[in-house]
């Protein structure tokens, strides 16, 4: 019974290392172009830290003077000032503030972007006005800040809810929430970030950031990224700023070169896993024959006709042969919420193709399992007799 069980338990580790194995990487290689737009929201992406308004403008102009003297068609334009934190928001107390043990709040934790409203109004075409005390916020999270909350001791009403302005934020793979909270000017951050010295370091300009896209060739922009990037560098009024650039077209041949080895690793894995349950599988069925011979012998010496003890043998081994299949579908359904966040850290957001890739990863899978176990069983079979 012993050997029996460790037998079954080695099979429904090995089916369930397949199941897990070749689901998540093949869910990732064929949604890797919905990881792509989570990493790069936009064609190319400009980026600056610690750059004061003026300098923001400056790089506005040279920005847009390249895109002009290009004469590509340009869309989902977008330019924004921020500041980031990483706060846990109490629901009970409705306070942001920062935590020194992140690992503990996960479920807690926000990625805060503090904005000037006057970015929101250039994007998006209004005109809200903030009084310093107010806010407006946006979050794609489950988040109630309709009344009022606060940021450490100050307090802030919130005036606006507004609607998804399509920055481009990057999703660098982080399992913490998102929120805007925009500000009526940037005095205001300042003013909380002093609260937050200990922790962020002195105060220094915000960020700035510029996305777009471009109705041309890949190959061209790439050729406009390089361009905006010379120009930059180039520039003696810059030479003090860092800048962070890329152009999706050229940043996904590394992207597909990483997810196809994945999914290569995956399926080779996988293969050898499931080499390792036939081979598990059929010296079970060899070995158990061997020790049913003799029983059958009994069997058929107490008068039980040869059909009866077959059907009686089959119904066992049906039983205990499909249990690890059904145990690991089981471990599955378990650990399915786990692996989606272990997808979501790879940028991979879309459950519903991974929950696709899982049924569609069971169903082949179980019908492998169901032509071993019917070649492994004649070889049974063929003994016992």
């Amino acid at each position: 019974m012993k050997q029996n069980a460790v037998g079954l338990a080695n099979i429904c580790i090995l089916s369930t290392m397949v199941l897990v194995m070749i689901s998540s990487t093949v869910c990732l290689y064929i949604g890797q172009d919905d990881v792509l737009k989570n990493r790069f929201p936009t064609n190319i992406e400009i980026q600056t830290v610690f750059a004061n308004k003026e300098k923001s403008e400056a790089v506005s102009k040279t920005v847009n003077q390249k895109i002009l003297e290009s004469g590509y068609e340009i869309d989902a334009y977008n330019e924004f000032r921020f500041k980031t934190y990483s706060l846990e928001f109490d629901n009970k107390n409705r306070v942001f503030h920062h935590s020194s043990d992140i690992s503990l709040s996960l479920d807690k934790m926000y990625i805060t972007y503090m904005i000037p409203i006057e970015s929101y109004n250039i994007n998006t075409g209004s005109d809200i006005i903030l009084n310093d005390n107010e806010v407006a916020i946006y979050s794609p999270d489950d988040i109630d800040l309709s009344d009022k909350f606060n940021i450490n001791d100050k307090t802030f009403y919130v005036k606006n809810i507004v609607e998804n302005p399509n920055f481009s934020i990057q999703n660098n793979g982080s399992y913490m929430k998102l929120i805007y909270i925009f500000v009526s000017n940037e005095e205001v951050i300042k003013d909380i970030h002093k609260d937050f010295v200990e922790y962020f370091g002195e105060y220094y300009d915000l960020s700035y950031l510029i996305g777009f896209d471009v109705k041309e060739t890949e190959e061209k922009q790439v050729e406009l990224m390089y361009s905006i990037r010379d120009e930059l560098r180039n520039t003696d009024e810059y030479k003090n700023l860092s800048f962070i650039m890329y152009a999706t077209a050229e940043e996904k041949l590394d992207f597909y070169a990483i997810y196809g080895g994945l999914f290569f690793l995956g399926l080779f894995l996988g293969a050898l896993f499931m080499m390792a349950t036939v081979l598990i599988i059929y010296y079970k069925q060899i070995s158990e024959g061997y020790e049913d011979k003799h029983r059958f012998h009994i069997m058929q010496q107490v008068g039980m006709s040869k059909h009866e003890i077959r059907k009686s043998i089959r119904s066992q081994v049906l039983t205990v042969f499909f249990l690890p299949l059904v145990t690991a579908i089981v471990h599955i359904l378990f650990a399915f919420k786990m692996i989606t966040k272990m997808l979501e850290v790879l940028n991979l957001t879309n459950v519903s193709l991974f929950i696709i890739c899982t049924i569609a990863t069971v169903i082949i899978f179980a019908i492998f399992y169901v032509i071993v176990y019917s070649l492994t069983a004649r070889t049974y079979y063929k003994i016992v007799e």
